[in-house]
């Protein structure tokens, strides 16, 4: 059984918040002091987060591999993303798709590179 996780993509902040669990307290600024945050909150924030799960792999650095993250094989870079009870890979220059298996079968080779939201530089180019 896969272990439950979650991350969030802070679009104000422009910023990564990793181990997002049930409860978790959320840092101030200087000018507030911050809250102590459940789950509802991050769902209830939609404008403002993206939430991303873990998807149960690891890649051959023994990193987590979340929705959003981009990975390489060393010859394409692939987005994982999920759609319809699946989490799956997009090849990205050519909007090709493999399936959540496939991503597994890459598992040895494959390598996470960054993620959609801060490497918009590998996905455009």
């Amino acid at each position: 059984m896969r272990e439950i996780k979650f991350r969030a993509w802070d679009k104000l902040n422009n910023k990564i918040i990793n181990n997002i669990h049930n409860t978790m307290h959320i840092p101030g600024n200087g000018l507030n002091p911050g809250i102590a945050a459940t789950f509802g909150y991050w769902l209830d924030n939609k404008k403002r987060y993206e939430i991303m799960q873990y998807t149960g792999l690891k890649d051959k650095n023994e990193k987590e591999i979340y929705e959003g993250d981009l990975l390489t094989d060393k010859h394409n870079i692939f987005e994982v993303f999920f759609s319809e009870g699946s989490y799956l890979v997009r090849h990205i220059d050519n909007n090709g798709f493999l399936s959540g298996d496939d991503l597994c079968c890459y598992n040895n080779d494959i390598e996470i590179i960054g993620n959609i939201y801060e490497n918009q530089e590998l996905i455009n180019g």
